[in-house]
């Protein structure tokens, strides 16, 4: 199977990036946070990979909407390290007429191609206070029509069986739901070597980009909460300037940093 990992985004930068030097390789790193708002902005993702564990299916709101959620395993391309694991999880979540007519088929291993947005929330917690952050993909089309494709190992006979019962039931539910505008929020992205070093000096605060990349999920311990937490975030294979960059310094840093002694690049692909 091959993996496919694509992210695009488009949007401003909501904080000053931050540039660093990870410790022991030498190796530029940048972060940035991007805000993007739809329609105005871009966060579109396509993911080809396996369903790790059997789909959740629910009816959510008070208008009793479809929902379902399911984590995609996602290979990562490239020589694997020591110690990291070697495919990404991705949650991904549908709704309404999506949710219904996939769920059903779906059993873990199934091989499935979605194209969604890329979401970013916090999540509610009781009492109405907002937990972490949560980062997932909204299919918003249905089978055979771009967002989620049937590939391998799909349950046909126990599917269609039970898609009928859940039309059945949803035939009770309300069908007069407003539409919603998925998609967007603030997203981490990451840069390393050569292409961090390049876009760090130009990037400021409202600085409007536009970034290809892939998705990358991983587990990261915080020392000041002494807890791991879930970090997910879009590893930049290309940064474009759009509007609002720092032209003056960022080319007077640059021309600096030429003169410099150059210090190990990472490759491409690295996780």
């Amino acid at each position: 199977m091959t993996a496919i990992n694509r992210v695009r985004l488009q949007g401003n930068l909501t904080h000053e990036p931050r540039f660093d030097i990870i410790p022991g390789s030498g190796t530029e790193f940048l972060l940035i946070y991007v805000a993007v708002s739809l329609p105005a902005g871009i966060a579109e993702i396509d993911l080809r990979g396996n369903v790790a564990q059997p789909p959740h299916f629910q009816y959510v709101g008070d208008e009793e909407r479809p929902f379902m959620r399911v984590y995609l395993a996602i290979d990562r391309a490239g020589p694997q390290q020591l110690g990291r694991p070697d495919a990404d999880f991705a949650r991904v979540v549908a709704y309404d007429d999506v949710a219904l007519f996939t769920y059903p088929y779906l059993i873990p291993g199934s091989d499935v191609l979605v194209t969604g947005v890329l979401r970013s929330r916090r999540r509610r917690l009781g009492g109405g206070q907002g937990g972490e952050p949560r980062t997932e993909m909204v299919i918003e089309t249905v089978v055979g029509d771009g967002g989620f494709s049937f590939l391998q190992k799909i349950d046909w006979e126990a599917g269609d069986v039970a898609r009928e019962r859940l039309l059945a039931e949803s035939r009770g539910q309300s069908q007069s739901r407003p539409e919603r505008l998925h998609g967007g929020g603030f997203f981490r992205v990451v840069a390393y070597g050569s292409l961090a070093k390049t876009c760090y000096p130009y990037l400021m605060k409202g600085s409007e980009v536009f970034v290809h990349g892939r998705l990358r999920v991983r587990r990261q311990y915080y020392h000041n909460d002494n807890k791991t937490k879930t970090v997910v975030e879009v590893v930049a294979r290309n940064i474009r300037f759009l509007r609002n960059i720092n032209w003056e310094a960022g080319d007077l840093f640059s021309g600096r940093a030429d003169a410099d002694q150059q210090v190990a690049v990472l490759e491409e692909g690295y996780a």
